[in-house]
């Protein structure tokens, strides 16, 4: 279920599972989360350094912070993120 289709207020009650499943190269599936080694840490921190004079552009989640979180970690990562930016702005 993509909840980009969801109505942003529907007085509903949204459960979401997700199912991972085991990160396999010989399937050509891409992992589900960051694998976390040196080569892609080090890329990750490229990213980070060069997006140092874009101070408009917020990190904020799995991928842009090359991180694994958990659904409830994420959500309230993104709403702290949503908050800073906020902040920023006004």
């Amino acid at each position: 279920m993509s909840t980009t289709h969801m109505p942003a207020s529907n007085n509903k009650t949204t459960i979401l599972k997700e199912y991972p499943r085991p990160y396999d190269p010989a399937a050509e599936c891409e992992p589900y989360y960051p694998i976390n080694n040196p080569e892609n840490n080090g890329i990750h921190q490229r990213y980070v350094k060069n997006l140092e004079d874009f101070p408009n552009v917020i990190l904020c989640g799995r991928l842009a912070e090359y991180k694994y979180y958990n659904m409830d970690a994420v959500i309230e990562r993104a709403l702290a993120c949503a908050e800073k930016a906020k902040a920023e702005t006004a």
